[in-house]
């Protein structure tokens, strides 16, 4: 079913921008908090032409709710990926402010590693469209398991190199580990 994406992306696009009242409808700020947010499709596809957060390289984060559930990447696999020369110079860490001793030591160990490879850190915690757009624009985009990372890959024309994690997939649900041609599964 995946390659179904990537055949339809020009015609989806297309079909967003012709019909920019389309909304999405979020499971909350948190996810099944309740707190729903809506976002017009159109504004997810299109990063506005004023958006100047642009980095070359992102790793995107996603930390909150799987912790608890044990969803989360293992950050050594993170550390490998990265110990494989794939960015040399800057990355944007891209990830919601962390709020937990776990939270804050496990973005700890990815920037102390970084640094020991005299790469830059820069740390984005900002509202989602935000964070979206910056991974979106990337041109090196390391995904966790968040649908979010998913999109702004799938939705991107600037993304070069995308590298998404391999899990188990849960049985009965559709998923898609490749948003984009240039994806390498870490």
């Amino acid at each position: 079913g995946w390659k179904y994406y990537w055949y339809g992306k020009f015609q989806i696009i297309n079909y967003i921008n012709n019909h920019p009242d389309h909304i999405v409808i979020t499971d909350g700020i948190n996810a099944g908090d309740g707190n729903k947010e809506i976002f017009k499709i159109y504004d997810i596809v299109n990063t506005p032409m004023v958006f100047n957060k642009n980095y070359k390289n992102v790793l995107h984060i996603r930390l909150e709710d799987y912790v608890q559930h044990n969803l989360f990447i293992n950050v050594e696999r993170i550390i490998n990926l990265l110990n494989q020369n794939i960015i040399t110079d800057n990355i944007c860490i891209v990830c919601k402010k962390p709020t937990t001793e776990f939270e804050n030591n496990y973005i700890k160990q990815i920037k102390d590693f970084l640094i020991t490879k005299n790469i830059n850190v820069i740390t984005e915690h900002n509202d989602i469209l935000t964070d979206y757009y910056i991974m979106k624009e990337a041109e090196i985009l390391i995904c966790s398991k968040s649908t979010l990372s998913w999109c702004a890959a799938f939705f991107s024309n600037k993304i070069k190199q995308c590298y998404c994690p391999d899990y188990n997939i849960q049985p009965g649900i559709m998923t898609c580990k490749q948003p984009i041609d240039n994806t390498i599964i870490y």
